[in-house]
């Protein structure tokens, strides 16, 4: 573990504590430790990035960076497996976001019959 920690603080450019896919894309994927190089079946290390920025924020930290590759070494989950759980968080996600597109369009045609509604009502009149 404090091998993964100076990893993660060597690949911290600007000292942010925060990795980015722009600090880890010209890495090579040999700077990882061989237990995690026997676990990770990846070509780059923008690929590691990518399959531990679950929640793609852009960015990882520290913990993020270190329990991520505990967990690819420890646990007994193939990487693709992984991945299929980040393309269903990433449907779930977008799901969520056309419910939210929906329910503003069901809003806004419910307005709009209103209006046409109190329009129709005032020419009665």
């Amino acid at each position: 573990m404090p091998s993964l920690i100076s990893l993660f603080q060597e690949l911290d450019v600007d000292g942010s504590g925060l990795l980015t896919h722009k600090e880890v894309d010209h890495v090579p994927v040999d700077i990882l430790p061989p237990r995690v190089l026997d676990s990770v079946y990846v070509d780059s290390m923008s690929d590691i990035f990518d399959l531990l920025d679950v929640n793609e924020c852009g960015f990882l930290t520290q913990m993020e960076f270190v329990e991520g590759l505990l967990n690819l070494c420890l646990l007994d989950t193939p990487v693709a497996t992984m991945q299929n759980f980040k393309l269903l968080k990433i449907i779930h996600d977008q799901l969520g976001r056309i419910e939210y597109l929906v329910s503003n369009v069901s809003q806004d045609h419910h307005a709009d019959d209103q209006a046409n509604d109190d329009v129709l009502c005032s020419f009665a009149m």
